[in-house]
Formats: C-alpha cells, structure tokens, sequence
C-alpha cells in the first residue's frame, strides 16, 4: 500500500468518526425542562346540547399539564353517557362544567342545573321579528305588564310594567332546544319559551302569568349584572291628565278667650251720721249705704222709663239721705 493510500484511507476513518460524533449529539435530548404531558379526551365531531355522549363521538390528546384545566376530563369512561349542557365543536376539550352528572338523562331535563327549575311561559304576544331571535342559549329580562281600575287615587294611570327577572337564560323555544344552524327560529314556533329559574322565580313567574302578561327584553350575552329599574306607568307616559297637587288648606288659629274680668272692688258705701236723742241722753248712730256697682251705673244713667239723666247735685243726695233716714227711724220706733 502506497503513501496516497493511507492517506485517503485515514481521511475516510477521521470523516466516519466525526459523523457518528455529529449524530449522537443530534439525538441527544437538550439541555431545557422537559414538558410533562397527559391524556386529555376532545370532542371528535359537534354535540349538541342535551344529546347523549357516545364512545365513537370522542377522541384523546396529549395535552401538556400546564396548559391543562382543572376540570378536563382526561378519560373517555367519564364522558361517555353524559348530556353535553351546551353545544360542543369538533375539537373541542371536554369539561365537566359542559356536561350533566351522569344519571341525569338527556334532553331538557339534563340541562336543567342542580338547584334550578324550567319554567315555561307562554308568549303569544311576542312580535314576529322579535320571536325568531330568541334562541335557546339566551339570557333574557321578564318583564310583567297588570292593569288596574285606573280611580282618582290610582297614581298609576291604570297599568304598570315591572321588571320582574333579569339576566335568565332561556333552555328552550317552544319544543326546541339545540340552536339553529342558520341562529333563527320560525316565529310560529315561538309560541312558549321555557326559562332556567330558582324555585321561587318560578313562582313568581306563574303568579305574573295569571295576573298579567309577560314580555321578554333580550340581554347581551356579556351583560351578567343586574339593572336597577323602576315601574314605568301610564301617567310616566303622559297619557292620562296629570292629577292636580292637593293644596294645603291653612287653618286660622283659634283665637284666644278673651281674658276674665277682674271682679270690682266691693264699694265702700256712703256713710252717715245722725244724731239721736233718747230721753235725755244725746247719741250718734253711722248707717254706711252700700249699692251694686251695675245699679249705681245704672241709675246714674237712666232715669224713670229709661231716660238718661245727669248724676245728682250733692242738695239731692242730700235729701234722698235725709227721706232714707227717716224711713228707717220710723220703722225702728
């Protein structure tokens, strides 16, 4: 073997082994975290809501654990026989929260959550543009419209409309209860819509179906929050003449009784002396002649028959005195 020989031979050797060095580092894994995945079951064709979940619709993923909820369902034994709650893609992950319990059955009922109700309400008032929009799956208000005897103390007008639900969701349109492919239903089919309440909802629902007649206000699917609302009447619609405001009739104060009369001094009378003579023994009596003030007034005032006359001179007190006296010696002798 010549020289050159060698040498092609060794270049051959260094190349082989450089390659076999190159191809193991290759399959070598890296140096990074190695990802941990799990089998996860997804939907292999469309479900539809309350349909019955059979083996031949599902199939299993590799799914990384970080990226996996924590209520997948990672295998087809737990899915298999349950009611799909909404409606499933192919492709999509399999939740419990998008399924019923198992024994729950299919159809309506198995969409009916544990604590909840289905309640129907009649809706033969629905406009017909309006009732082919309302789809199972949808969130609705309740609104109830009562009419009253509208008298003079009804400050209503005769009607009121209340909202009396908010924010439920519809689980079926007349005997419909998966969605449309075209998301519209015949307005002929619309004739009751079949609502998911709690008990006392529903209650409330069947008193205001009896009472009155129920609307439904369609919602944003996005709009969870309750509003604050008000009743509107027919007087917030100016309908009816506005009630004139009652006015405050102001009473006068009793006036106050008119303050007694101090009672008059009792008159001290006039007093006289008169001088007596018994025998031979000389003597004085005081008679003190006392009159009603009133009767004083009076007969200083009027005279006989009423007519007025001047207060007497002293010369005719005097002689009225004198006539009194002598009255009263008589009849004392």
């Amino acid at each position: 073997m010549n020289r050159r020989t060698l040498i092609v031979v060794a270049l051959a050797g260094v190349c082989g082994i450089s390659a076999m060095v190159l191809v193991q580092a290759l399959r070598k894994p890296q140096g990074g975290p190695v990802v941990e995945k799990t089998d996860v079951v997804f939907a292999a064709d469309d479900v539809k809501p309350g349909e019955s979940i059979s083996e031949a619709m599902l199939e299993v993923r590799q799914v990384p654990l970080a990226d996996l909820p924590e209520d997948a369902i990672r295998k087809v034994a737990d899915a298999v026989g349950r009611a799909a709650l909404a409606s499933l893609d192919k492709g999509d992950m399999l939740r419990e929260k998008k399924l019923a319990q198992k024994g729950a059955g299919r159809g309506l009922a198995a969409l009916v959550r544990p604590g909840m109700r289905a309640f129907t309400i009649q809706t033969p008032t629905l406009s017909s543009s309006m009732a082919g929009h309302i789809l199972p799956g949808y969130r609705v208000d309740v609104l109830l419209t009562t009419n009253s005897a509208g008298g003079s103390d009804d400050e209503t007008g005769g009607a009121t409309t209340t909202t009396l639900l908010q924010n439920a969701e519809i689980l079926a349109v007349h005997t419909t209860v998966n969605t449309p492919q075209q998301n519209k239903i015949n307005p002929d089919d619309a004739r009751s819509v079949t609502l998911q309440v709690t008990p006392f909802d529903a209650s409330k629902l069947d008193l205001g179906q009896n009472k009155g007649t129920l609307h439904l206000s369609l919602r944003n699917l996005t709009d969870m929050g309750d509003s604050k609302t008000k009743p509107a009447t027919l007087a917030d619609l100016q309908l009816v003449p506005a009630r004139p405001k009652p006015v405050a009739v102001v009473t006068a104060p009793t006036p106050a009784p008119a303050p007694e009369p101090e009672p008059l001094a009792e008159p001290e009378g006039e007093k006289l002396t008169i001088r007596t003579l018994r025998g031979t023994a000389a003597g004085a009596d005081v008679l003190t002649i006392r009159q009603p003030p009133a009767a004083r007034k009076a007969r200083s005032i009027a005279g006989p028959g009423g007519t007025p006359t001047a207060e007497p001179s002293e010369k005719e007190r005097q002689e009225r005195s004198n006539s009194l006296i002598s009255r009263r010696l008589s009849s004392g002798h």
